[in-house]
């Protein structure tokens, strides 16, 4: 069964988080973006972790949506980051 991962977020890539999950992550676990990536966000001070919101399965797929934190959002206001 594939694991996708998908998000609404604008500043975040499709590709950027890991396709090769060996497990079905659950509502309110995070998912590390792809090391690659990880500098790139970094730099441009955006979490590299995203909270799972959403499971949903098919036959075929396991739809895995991301999206901040509360805590994420909170920390981001205080230091005036654009998370949007």
């Amino acid at each position: 069964m594939k694991i996708k991962i998908v998000t609404n977020l604008d500043k975040y890539q499709t590709n950027c988080f890991p396709d090769n999950l060996q497990y079905v992550p659950r509502v309110g676990e995070y998912i590390m973006i792809d090391d690659v990536f990880n500098e790139y966000y970094h730099k441009q001070c955006l979490p590299t972790t995203l909270k799972v919101v959403s499971v949903t399965h098919s036959n075929k797929l396991v739809l895995v949506e991301v999206n901040y934190s509360d805590i994420q959002i909170k920390s981001a206001k205080l230091n005036n980051i654009n998370l949007y």
